[in-house]
């Protein structure tokens, strides 16, 4: 392993281990409705892009966010709400909803 390769590792299990420090801190605080997810782990969830969050965001309609600073987070509460609100058991049931 080059000097290169060995210090650019060491930066990536550093980098890994913070973020791991802070959902456990984050986790020790914090009840299943309390947990902030980024959109990139919402998209992962709902097998959708970031680039749909985004999206929904700016023209409405998406799952409610709070924008800290610079980053968006989502509550894991409102995720489930709002995946709860889109739940069909049949096509047909869709069309009834709207009326």
């Amino acid at each position: 392993m080059t000097y290169v390769a060995h210090v650019n590792a060491y930066k990536n299990y550093r980098k890994n281990r913070v973020r791991a420090d802070a959902r456990r801190v984050d986790a020790a605080h914090a009840t299943a409705d309390d947990v902030l997810l980024t959109e990139h782990e919402v998209a992962g969830r709902q097998g959708r892009s970031v680039r749909t969050l985004q999206n929904q965001r700016v023209n409405g309609g998406g799952i409610p966010y709070l924008k800290l600073g610079r980053a968006v987070r989502y509550r894991l509460s409102d995720v489930i709400t709002w995946e709860e609100a889109r739940r069909f058991s049949s096509t047909s049931e869709k069309e009834q909803r709207k009326a």
